[in-house]
């Protein structure tokens, strides 16, 4: 699935089938001043809220579930992007694979020039670079503040507590950004919303939450999505 512009618009072993989805798919309920958490999730997460009223305002009783996510690239690969940018993107890889190896190589049975083929792949990584300027900032509640970072520097952040989440928070964003999750084009700031949601909700309920690899269902795959307007296709691999 295409879409024609880079700027953002806004372990354990599972012990039976119905545990299947992993032990961090726990369902979560405590009562949160949060105002702003979906109302459902076409990737499978849910958040149902009813407000009730009290002398210190309208409150909110959420339920969340941690999103089914399945696809997508681990933030350590994307993170090195430039390093693995002809296996994420299948066009750059076409391209790649009708190229020469390298600058010195005869162009061969090739179509195109290793010239053609690197000013492509550069402006891959331009626009990629973009999107990882973007700034996500997540909602807050009376008793937990929200966070703003950019989607490269969450990148940066792998550790524990508060750099674990921005770390999965900013691949999840790039995942849904660039059409990861079968297939589709989902709305990258209602998935961090919806981890969000879960985070907060468990660490309210005093919990302790460490995100992993294989909780965000990471399997490293590529992506069709294409910048058909800012790096058109050469004509030679046409």
């Amino acid at each position: 699935m295409n879409k024609n512009t880079a700027a953002p618009t806004d372990k354990e072993q599972p012990q039976s089938p119905v545990k299947s989805r992993r032990s961090f798919l726990q369902k979560a309920s405590v009562g949160a001043a949060i105002t702003t958490l979906p109302a459902a999730s076409v990737w499978g997460g849910t958040c149902s809220d009813s407000a009730a009223s009290s002398n210190s305002g309208s409150h909110v009783h959420t339920d969340c579930t941690f999103p089914l996510l399945s696809g997508g690239r681990s933030p350590g690969n994307w993170k090195n992007f430039e390093d693995n940018i002809h296996d994420t993107f299948t066009a750059v890889g076409a391209v790649k694979d009708d190229s020469p190896p390298n600058a010195n190589a005869s162009q061969g049975n090739s179509s195109c020039s290793y010239a053609e083929y690197q000013a492509f792949k550069d402006c891959y990584i331009a626009q990629i670079n973009i999107v990882m300027g973007h700034t996500i900032t997540t909602f807050s509640t009376p008793t937990f503040p929200g966070i703003t970072f950019t989607v490269a520097d969450g990148l940066s952040s792998n550790g524990t507590g508060m750099s674990n989440i921005k770390f999965h928070l900013a691949a999840a964003y790039l995942n849904g950004y660039f059409g990861f999750y079968d297939g589709q084009l989902y709305n990258a700031a209602e998935i961090i919303e919806q981890i969000w949601a879960f985070y907060v909700i468990q660490t309210e309920s005093n919990n302790t939450v460490n995100i992993t690899d294989f909780d965000m269902g990471y399997t490293d795959g590529s992506t069709n999505f294409t910048f058909d307007l800012a790096c058109p296709v050469p004509v030679c691999s046409n």
